[in-house]
């Protein structure tokens, strides 16, 4: 959770800037209480999705 810098709000994430290559994603954020916005804060320091396979997808499918 990100707080204001300016009232110690909380902040809500209003974008997410694209990222190549597992980079560390950006993303902007905006104070509930003040609606101070700050650009450019990290939002998942890179790390990749869990994927799930196709074979565990397709007896998922067949128990329902």
């Amino acid at each position: 959770m990100l707080f204001c810098p300016k009232c110690g709000g909380i902040q809500e994430v209003i974008k997410i800037h694209d990222s190549k290559n597992f980079e560390p994603r950006l993303c902007d954020v905006q104070c509930f209480k003040c609606d101070h916005i700050v650009y450019y804060q990290p939002y998942d320091f890179g790390k990749s999705l869990n994927l799930v396979s196709n074979d565990l997808l397709k007896k998922e499918d067949k128990k329902s």
